[in-house]
């Protein structure tokens, strides 16, 4: 006797029968096979498949990894401080706390600097940047530092010695006492 997969059985009703006419469970459906390749495959923004590269932070095969340490604290101090005694240079007693700003962030500095050139560090700009604008306020305030010194006490002298001639008040009084 021969029988057909999708055909009922002796012991299996038709298809139009009861629920639970049948002797036992019915059969499990088998899944619709995969559809071929669609004439469509670049269309709704399909494009062809490319293979994916290596997920993010691995590297494929021949390639190095090469990453420059992030930027130390060191660095972005001396930049920091190197900025703040720019800044400072505006006003004449910002010169005086330019002063000590800046010789700490050209110590920083030259820290970073030396630590990244062990290649133990990193923030080569940051470094660069903060040495560069430290020397810059170091010198800046020193000039009005010794301009301020100078003012305050050895020209300070001169100009008094200058204008020797008597205030308005003081000839009122010249007068009043005169009388």
């Amino acid at each position: 006797m021969s029988h057909e997969p999708g055909a009922p059985g002796p012991q299996q009703p038709g298809p139009w029968a009861a629920p639970g006419a049948g002797k036992g469970p019915p059969p499990i459906p088998r899944a619709p096979e995969a559809p071929g390749p669609s004439p469509y495959a670049g269309a709704y923004g399909q494009g062809p498949q490319y293979p994916q590269g290596p997920a993010m932070g691995q590297y494929a095969y021949g390639q190095g990894q090469f990453r420059p340490p992030p930027p130390t604290g060191q660095a972005v101090a001396a930049m920091v401080l190197g900025i703040l005694g720019c800044v400072l240079l505006a006003s004449c007693w910002g010169a005086a706390i330019a002063l000590i700003t800046s010789v700490i962030g050209l110590v920083l500095a030259v820290k970073a600097k030396r630590g990244i050139a062990r290649g133990e560090l990193g923030g080569q700009a940051q470094a660069t940047a903060g040495f560069v604008l430290n020397i810059i306020a170091l010198v800046l305030s020193a000039l009005i530092a010794l301009a301020l010194v100078l003012v305050f006490t050895v020209w300070r002298d001169g100009l008094e010695e200058v204008d020797p001639a008597p205030t308005y008040e003081g000839r009122a009084a010249a007068v009043v006492l005169s009388e």
